[in-house]
């Protein structure tokens, strides 16, 4: 969480926004509440996962690559997100349900998180952030990675065509590199992302 609250998850407006929800909350607080827990660790005093506002999303699911460096840490796949989305989809593909309608601003956040159904998960939003930092992950890791078997890249190639590329993502990319040396480059050039993917 040390760069991800403070600095690399902002929005426009400096608030953090979870990644599937959309949900606001004011970084600071959650600085405030990393800070607690941190203490309470240390004083052998465990606190309750249900105290914990939000927490960090690895969009490509740890248990997929057993939880190893660098891929763990890599900030270009973490993102702020409440434990009950982060919960919701566990370590679920992502996947389009015919029956569900996400990201209609009319309707505003109907469900929270998304759907999660069949062992696969569609988030409510941030579609498009999210594709890009699969699609990152599976380029950077591709002699590690185990991701041709799990996630659809037609459907992911198909969110990011959806979901342009927006000035959070650009400001995370810009944050990363300067913190991790690296970018995604399916922010910097999303017109060439079926070339990059060999598609």
């Amino acid at each position: 969480h040390l760069y991800v609250y403070p600095w690399v998850d902002l929005q426009e407006n400096l608030q953090l926004k979870s990644l599937y929800s959309g949900q606001k909350l004011d970084p600071l607080k959650l600085i405030d509440e990393d800070l607690k827990i941190i203490k309470f660790i240390k004083e052998g005093r465990i606190t309750s996962q249900s105290n914990i506002t939000f927490n960090t999303e690895h969009v490509v699911p740890q248990s997929w690559f057993d939880g190893d460096e660098p891929m763990r840490g890599d900030l270009h796949h973490l993102f702020a997100c409440e434990p009950a989305c982060n919960s919701m989809r566990s370590n679920y593909p992502y996947h389009d349900f015919r029956s569900y309608s996400p990201e209609f601003l009319s309707e505003g956040i109907r469900t929270g998180c998304g759907m999660a159904e069949d062992e696969k998960f569609e988030p409510e939003y941030g579609k498009g952030v999210a594709a890009r930092a699969v699609l990152y992950f599976s380029l950077r890791y591709k002699d590690i990675s185990m991701l041709n078997n799990k996630m659809d890249f037609d459907l992911l190639l198909g969110w990011h065509d959806q979901h342009p590329v927006t000035l959070y993502e650009r400001h995370r990319n810009a944050a990363i590199q300067e913190l991790q040396g690296n970018r995604n480059p399916f922010i910097d050039f999303p017109e060439l992302s079926r070339e990059m993917m060999n598609l």
